[in-house]
Parts: C-alpha cells; structure tokens; sequence
C-alpha cells in the first residue's frame, strides 16, 4: 500500500484499496475501493 497521510486530528475514515485521492482534499467520510475522489471536501467522481 502506498498511501501517505498527513494529519493532525483524528482519522476516522477509511480509503479503499486502489482509490486516488486528489491533492488538498478534506476526506470527511469513507471512500470505497477503485475510486477517485476529489474536492473540498472529497466527493467521489468515478
């Protein structure tokens, strides 16, 4: 798995295998596996 996450709260949401997270997003809740998300906050688009 190669993910880097960077925060100073606490993680309470969970990234499915294989989903890209755009850069400076706020990922709020769950995004499942094989997706993309992007935007503020993070919202999946495929």
């Amino acid at each position: 798995m190669n993910t880097v996450v960077k925060s100073f709260a606490r993680i309470t949401f969970r990234i499915g295998a294989g989903s890209v997270v755009s850069a400076n997003n706020v990922v709020s809740k769950d995004i499942p596996a094989n997706c993309i998300a992007v935007g503020n906050p993070a919202v999946v688009v495929r």
